[in-house]
């Protein structure tokens, strides 16, 4: 068994020509532990953390604008 704990998040919207995304993501889980007889494994636990945005405009039919940062 090992204690895990992961969420994620994310929101999106347009306003006009132009337009946004922000998702976050997260999670962390202890060393493993195999219960009676098998002990303790160290150094198998972990810790992430994640984040990406993207927001672009539309300039006219033929062009658009994007940036991602992740």
């Amino acid at each position: 068994s090992w204690g895990l704990l992961q969420g994620r998040g994310h929101t999106a919207g347009r306003y006009g020509e132009s337009d946004h995304y922000l998702g976050l993501a997260g999670g962390r889980r202890d060393s493993y532990s195999s219960g009676s007889g098998g002990g303790f494994m160290a150094n198998t636990q972990w810790q992430r953390l994640g984040a990406t945005g993207a927001f672009g405009h539309q300039i006219n039919d033929l062009n658009r604008v994007d940036v991602t940062i992740r």
